[in-house]
């Protein structure tokens, strides 16, 4: 394969795609519940242990990936809506 081929995503797109997501998460915690945006933000974004978190916020493994998975099906939707707004 051609290296020249590969279309990598300019400075801007980046920097598009990053403010999108930052307003998608925003608009997110203000609608789910305090903790469960706690658990997601720490597990998603911040890529802390389960377990660590687990302990911090005397939450079961398993409540932390439910609110993943619940979370992160809303985040993409709402990027997607996003994306989809009129300028």
């Amino acid at each position: 394969p051609d290296p020249k081929s590969h279309s990598f995503p300019s400075e801007s797109e980046l920097s598009w795609q990053s403010a999108l997501v930052q307003s998608a998460l925003a608009k997110m915690k203000r609608e789910v519940d305090p903790k469960h945006y706690q658990m997601f933000y720490l597990y998603v974004i911040k890529n802390q242990p389960v377990e660590k978190i687990s302990k911090l916020l005397s939450v079961t493994s398993g409540q932390i990936y439910l609110v993943k998975h619940r979370l992160m099906s809303r985040l993409k939707q709402q990027i997607r809506e996003l994306e989809t707004e009129p300028a």
